[in-house]
């Protein structure tokens, strides 16, 4: 009888239908166990399968997934799912709790386990999930720092000293101060590690400190109820004079290890998938493919990386690719139909195909064969009428079975000798009744039947079976039946069988039994369990150096037809030793030898073996020496078998190569990356460039909207550039702002190209590159530009540029002024200043324009002289210097014309007025000093007192008038020195 579904499960899974709240809940965590509490349903709890096996439990053992919940809690806790129930009415629905708590495992061990929960049903019931806490967790305690402030100690240096104390840091961070007082001088152990992680530390710092170079630790802690994966990378420390000390860094390692685990099951899923998959560079080389590929092309990994795809396909299929696939594909970004494919054997075979090109142009390629399904199509047709056939010809009883789509089962045909041998389990209609067959079968062999009818069905193929059925004296006869399954289009089967009654064979094999026990050879059991296997089967005599091998043995390496089909004895050398890889024969052979010598445990290695088509076979042989069961010592023979491991170990290489390629994806990119799904704008993943550009993580922004990353008033240009990106057929590129946690505004470029489908939803990815500093350079350039238009207005100062590849002149604003020319009035030309030159300096310009233009040296300055547009005559100071490429050769010339008009004016007023002065001065000097020597001859006169008052008066009056003559003079020299009109003239 069925139990009957407990109400809190069925609200479970319409809540998890219905309601968007706890479908995020669960999108967002990682989870290994679901619970529903209810208060008031009082000690009853709902599970999850996994939650029950988190502590080794099944449903089997509390009769259900409804619980008492006492049962599982640590009894110390015992309030404790009340208690979360209350903390989280406190807090509100828009809050979601986390706390930690310990549960019974089945062998009584306490568990402890991170708790995340929601209220749901109008805050009536508490929802949510358990996740095993792996290692100890990080506590605030007395002595310890909080624990979230651990994660500020990655990526900052500090120094351990010899008993592992922190002493000091290597960082200037303002942030850092506090949390550097309340760590120096203590230990790990002493801020909060747990002592099992300290232990591993002190062994890492000691391998450091030995081996006197840089070590790195990988550890994993809970912080917070999160698994937080960090890497502690330790050197040694020296400075004179000072013991040596330890230099370390922490860094956190949680989401690379979270991108490594999704990158690993994606591309387990990619290696293990049925259809064929293929990487295509822009140019069409092959950069990768799975094993479904090449297998499905007949082919080898390694014979089909780097081959172009043309020589994959048939001719008119490459027509088909050029005229119509290619074109359509990198037109809509994708392309789905049907091709006829290749294989290496040349067989043609339909095929399903499915490309997009991806953001670098190249093409993802998704193949899956058809001709199965052709095939099938065909022989249902055929089948039906050779069984009919069959059916007429065939001296057994025959019958058909028809099955519909949903499971009901009729004959829909049976012989004569059906009938006749079963005629008391016909109808009053004449047809076989179904229900009186099974009434008369064996009840142990109805399962069986049925089991055999359902595994045919998933292979459709041919089944048989020995029944009992009985008789109309109700005594079992043995017959054997035989089925063969036909599927129809519409999902349906027919099943055309054969019934044949073996109860004398029966008997005879039960009397022929004993005798034939006796005679099976027990080497032909050893080998069909081998050949079942897949495995290559050998015994080796230590005593006799004999070797016998199955033909599994050579089969593994291509040489069933060169071996005899059963045991052999053959030289070791021959089919061993002489087959080994080259760089595996000394190992393997060591090993091989080592075991021989001591017979213990069991013989186990990997080595490489010759194929016969020339490759390189990877096999695992593993073998155990015999026991003889009079002495209990072994032997000398060892018995072993070998095992194909080529696929396995193709696959770990690839896997390899794949995860450390397509983990370069998102974390090698320099710009920040976003998928968002383009109907919605839903963001579905990011790289970590995009959180360091937002500043927020990764859990927060999945499944919010697009806009979510942009400021209020950009979010009407921004839905209209998000349409614009996501139904674009080619790359664009557009100019937008971007919001920060931290309430910043920077600009961004965003670019990308068309949308592309995953699993029949349609994405876009975008690049956002920080342009503030692009923003800030065309800024300055603008300034600069500015600036030196005025600098050259202000100096009087043109520029003219020369590009020699095209001859193109460029003038700046000033050199058209100075030619008298409104700015950009007419096209530069070079005959134009030309002509405007001096005709006593044309020539002299010319000469020095040519070594201008054709030596890479910088030239003098000349000056020359022009009569500008507007009629003025200036003078002007020329320079220039050729800007150079990589190979020296000359780009571009760069002339300078400075106009000197006004200073050149200014000299020759100069040398004009000093000529002046000169002349004045001779000219003038006699006239000046002849009075002034009279004056100096008359005042000695007057100081010798010989004079008598008639000759003083006399003298006096010479004195003043020859002071009168020296003052005119003076005043003469002065109005000739300022051009003034002399009063001598």
């Amino acid at each position: 009888m069925v139990a009957e579904t407990h109400y809190l499960q069925e609200n479970f899974y319409d809540l998890l239908c219905n309601d968007p709240q706890v479908q995020e809940f669960f999108r967002n965590e990682s989870i290994d166990g679901i619970w529903f509490f209810d208060p008031t349903s009082k000690e009853d709890i709902w599970v999850t399968v996994p939650f029950l096996k988190c502590l080794g439990y099944s449903a089997l053992d509390f009769g259900g997934q409804v619980l008492k919940w006492n049962r599982i809690i640590d009894p110390t806790d015992s309030s404790f799912f009340y208690r979360l129930y209350a903390n989280q009415l406190k807090a509100g629905i828009q809050t979601r709790l986390s706390d930690w708590v310990y549960l019974i495992h089945q062998n009584g061990s306490a568990l402890p386990f991170s708790c995340k929960c929601i209220l749901v049903d109008n805050s009536q019931k508490l929802l949510g999930i358990v996740k095993r806490i792996k290692t100890n967790t990080v506590f605030n305690t007395n002595k310890g720092i909080n624990a979230l402030e651990l994660i500020e100690l990655t990526n900052n240096f500090f120094l351990l000293n010899q008993q592992y104390q922190f002493e000091d840091f290597l960082s200037y961070e303002p942030l850092m101060h506090t949390l550097k007082e309340s760590m120096i001088g203590k230990t790990f152990h002493q801020i909060g590690f747990p002592q099992d992680i300290c232990n591993t530390i002190h062994e890492h710092l000691l391998k450091t400190k030995s081996t006197n170079s840089k070590q790195e630790l990988d550890l994993m802690l809970t912080i917070e109820n999160e698994e937080t994966w960090f890497s502690l990378i330790s050197s040694v420390w020296k400075k004179e004079h000072e013991a040596e000390k330890f230099m370390c860094i922490i860094q956190n390692k949680t989401k690379k290890h979270l991108e490594d685990l999704d990158n690993y099951k994606q591309f387990k899923a990619l290696e293990n998938s049925i259809d064929g998959v293929a990487f295509l560079s822009i140019e069409g080389f092959c950069t990768y493919v799975n094993h479904g590929f090449a297998k499905m092309m007949g082919q080898k990994i390694e014979d089909l990386i780097g081959i172009h795809w043309r020589k994959v396909l048939m001719a008119n299929e490459v027509r088909k690719f050029d005229d119509e696939i290619i074109p359509s594909l990198y037109s809509k970004g994708m392309f789905l139909g049907t091709i006829n494919g290749s294989r290496k054997n040349g067989e043609i075979f339909p095929v399903s195909i499915s490309l997009t090109v991806t953001p670098d142009f190249g093409i993802i390629c998704v193949l899956r064969d058809l001709s199965e399904i052709e095939h099938m199509r065909v022989e249902i047709s055929e089948k039906d009428k050779l069984l009919l056939q069959f059916i007429k010809e065939v001296p057994s009883a025959t019958y058909l079975v028809e099955e519909s789509i949903t499971g009901q089962i009729s004959f829909g045909f049976e012989s004569d000798d059906f009938k006749s041998n079963f005629n008391y389990l016909l109808d009053f209609e004449g047809r076989l009744s179904l229900e009186k067959l099974l009434m008369h079968m064996h009840p142990d062999d109805i399962p069986l039947l049925k089991e055999k009818k359902d595994a045919s069905k998933i292979k459709v193929v041919a089944f048989s079976l020995e029944v009992r059925i009985k008789d109309n004296q109700n005594t079992y006869n043995w017959f054997k039946l035989k089925a063969q399954p036909v599927k129809l289009v519409d999902g349906s089967f027919k099943w055309y069988g054969t019934i044949e009654d073996i109860s004398d064979k029966k008997m005879a094999q039960s009397q022929l039994l004993p005798l034939q026990e006796q005679v099976f050879n027990s080497e032909s059991k050893y080998e069909s369990l081998l050949s079942a296997s897949e495995l290559g089967g050998w015994e080796y005599n230590r005593n006799t150096n004999e070797l016998w091998c199955s033909h599994g043995y050579f089969k593994i390496l291509g040489l069933g037809e060169d071996y005899h089909a059963k045991w052999g004895n053959y030289k070791i050398k021959e089919v061993w030793e002489d087959l080994l890889h080259p760089d595996d024969l000394n190992k393997a052979k060591q090993h091989f030898a080592h075991y021989l010598t001591h017979l213990e445990g069991t013989y186990s290695q990997e080595f490489r073996m010759k194929h016969r088509n020339g490759s390189w076979v990877w096999i695992s042989s593993r073998g155990k020496a015999t026991i003889d069961p009079k002495t209990t010592l072994t032997n000398g023979i060892l018995i072993g078998a070998h095992i194909d491991i080529t696929d396995m170990k193709q696959s770990q290489m690839a896997e390899q190569i794949n995860k450390q390629r397509y983990t370069a994806l998102f974390s090698g990119a320099q710009d920040a990356i976003f998928i968002a799904e383009a109907a919605t704008g839903i963001l579905v993943d990011m790289n970590q460039q995009a959180e360091i550009l937002l500043g927020y993580k990764r859990e927060y922004l999945i499944g919010k909207h697009q806009t979510i990353l942009h400021p209020e008033k950009e979010l009407e240009a921004v839905q209209e550039k998000f349409k614009l990106l996501a139904n674009s057929k080619e790359y664009q590129h557009v100019d937008s702002f971007i919001k920060q946690k931290t309430g910043n505004i920077l600009p961004v470029t965003i670019s990308a190209g068309p949308p592309f489908e995953v699993d029949g939803k349609i994405y876009a990815a975008a690049y956002f590159k920080d342009s503030t500093k692009i923003t800030e350079a065309k800024f300055k350039i603008d300034s600069m530009e500015n600036l030196l238009e005025r600098a050259e207005g202000i100096a009087n100062l043109g520029t003219e540029e020369i590009k020699m590849a095209t001859g193109e002149h460029v003038w700046s604003d000033v050199f058209y002024t100075i030619l008298g020319l409104k700015p950009k009035s007419i096209s530069p030309k070079r005959e134009l200043f030309v002509n405007l030159i001096h005709p006593d300096d044309k020539q002299k310009y010319i000469e020095w324009f040519v070594n201008a233009i054709t030596k890479k040296d910088q030239m003098d300055a000349i000056e020359i002289r022009i009569t500008s547009m507007d009629g003025i005559n200036k003078h002007l100071l020329i320079s220039g210097v050729n800007q150079l490429n990589e190979v020296g050769e000359i780009m571009s010339h760069f002339g300078v014309i400075k106009d000197i008009s006004q200073i050149t004016n200014t000299i020759i007023e100069l040398q004009q007025q000093n000529k002046q002065l000169k002349e004045i001065a001779w000219s003038q000097s006699h006239l000046v000093r002849a009075p002034l020597s009279r004056l100096l001859g008359l005042t000695q006169v007057f100081k010798k007192g010989i004079l008598n008052k008639e000759e003083e008066k006399e003298f006096l009056n010479h004195i003043h008038q020859t002071a009168l003559e020296l003052d005119l003079v003076i005043t003469n020299i002065i109005y000739t020195a300022n051009g003034i009109p002399s009063k001598l003239n």
